[in-house]
This record gives structure tokens, C-alpha cells and sequence, in this order.
């Protein structure tokens, strides 16, 4: 398990290089043109999605949120979901932790140090001002709580409150089913989930190796009708 602990945030480059390990899996994962080392880059670690209510009242599973954990491997990192504009960064690794008493979707990425802005981005992260993160994604089915059908043709609606069989009142959600892409990671200024975040990697600060989550590999049938685009 991996607790996330308060007032541990490091800034990784330049001053001092990043973990070997975590520059190497950059390397492995994103492939870029010419290989990176620590002082080149910036990493953090964005909590995006945990298997909480979110305020669209839609839900991950642990299934869901490992398949996310897949998918989410060299994605883009933007700004604000603008598809109009190139990415920041990207992401290159991915784990289920502990946190806060619900199971999280952390995945660590990058930016280069010498990019433009690129000293600006890590301070306004690790002071506070970009603190919130989403994930853009598809999916097919958004299973109903209450029923087990699609919430967008079933009678129930979210956070409406309906009885169960013990009798007692309870509101309504919807399970997100069958994740099929991760399209990017953002920074925006309010998440859809209560405690999305951005930290530096501890692992960086301690010396732990962090290395991504053993994944179960499924391949996701290609489907010829469009799913919706979802942000999260």
C-alpha cells in the first residue's frame, strides 16, 4: 500500500536528477528520439480518477481503474482538455494506490526541462496554483446502479435517491463499463473527482524504486460505431 504523506514535494530537475529508474522507464515507454536522462526532465505524479462518485455520477471499479492503468502509458498531458494546442508533457508509468480511503489511478509523467515555461510549470504545481487534474477517455456502457442497464435509457437518474432492499434510500450512479482508450491527461482548475492532485514521485525523495503496476493485458475489441467522448 502507498500512503500519500503531506509537505514531501521536491522539485526533481534541475536541481537534482530525477530517479534513474523513472528516467528509464520514460525511455522504455515513450520512446523518445534520443534518450533522456535525469536532468532533463520533470516528474510528478497526478492522482486522476479514483473509484469514487464523481460529480457526473459515473464510477470505476478496480477492473475499470487497472485497465486505466494500462491505457494511461504514454498519453498526453494538456491543459484544460484544449485538443487545439500540443501537449505539455506525457505520461509514462501507472499504479492503483491507496489513498485518503479510496483506491486511486496515479500515474507518473514528464515534461523537459528546458522547454519553454518548463521551471514556471513546476513551480506553480509544486506551490499549489495547478493542483487539479482530469482524464479524457472512452467507454461503452454506463451501467445503472439501481438497475444494472444503461442509465442513459433506464427511468433512473443520478444522485436521485431510490429505495433498495433493506428498505433504506440510496442515490443513484452509474458504473463506467468496458474502458476502451485513454485519450489524455489535463490540468484544469476543478476535477470531477473530490481529490485529484499532482505531487512529486516519494520514491524520487527516499530512494524507493517506483516501478508500474503489474497490469492484466486484455485485448479491447475494436468497435465499428463511434463511443462517446467522456471527461472525467
Amino acid at each position: 500500500m502507498i500512503t500519500e504523506m503531506k509537505n514531501e514535494t521536491a522539485l526533481l530537475a534541475p536541481e537534482s536528477n530525477a530517479e534513474a529508474e523513472l528516467v528509464e522507464l520514460i525511455n522504455q515507454k515513450v520512446k523518445p528520439n534520443k534518450p533522456l536522462e535525469g536532468k532533463e526532465v520533470f516528474i510528478r505524479k497526478m492522482f486522476l480518477v479514483s473509484d469514487q462518485i464523481n460529480s457526473f455520477g459515473g464510477r470505476f471499479d478496480r477492473k475499470e481503474l487497472l485497465k486505466m492503468a494500462e491505457l494511461v502509458i504514454d498519453a498526453p498531458v494538456l491543459v484544460g482538455h484544449n485538443h487545439q494546442k500540443l501537449p505539455i508533457g506525457r505520461s509514462f508509468s501507472a499504479e492503483i494506490v491507496e489513498r485518503n480511503g479510496a483506491a486511486w489511478l496515479a500515474a507518473h509523467f514528464y515534461w523537459l526541462a528546458e522547454a519553454a515555461g518548463a521551471e514556471n510549470l513546476a513551480k506553480n504545481i509544486d506551490g499549489g496554483i495547478y493542483k487539479e487534474v482530469s482524464a479524457a477517455f472512452l467507454f461503452e456502457t454506463p451501467e445503472c446502479s439501481v438497475c444494472g442497464g444503461n442509465i442513459r435509457s433506464c427511468e433512473h437518474v443520478p444522485f436521485r435517491r431510490y429505495a433498495v432492499p433493506n428498505g433504506s434510500l440510496k442515490p443513484a450512479f452509474f458504473w463506467y463499463r468496458n474502458v476502451s482508450k485513454f485519450l489524455e491527461a489535463s490540468l484544469v482548475f476543478r476535477g470531477a473527482v473530490a481529490g485529484t492532485g499532482i505531487a512529486a514521485p516519494m520514491g524520487a525523495q527516499k530512494g524507493e524504486v517506483f516501478t508500474t503496476k503489474v497490469v492484466e493485458r486484455r485485448t479491447v475489441q475494436s468497435r465499428r460505431r463511434r463511443l462517446p467522448r467522456i471527461y472525467r
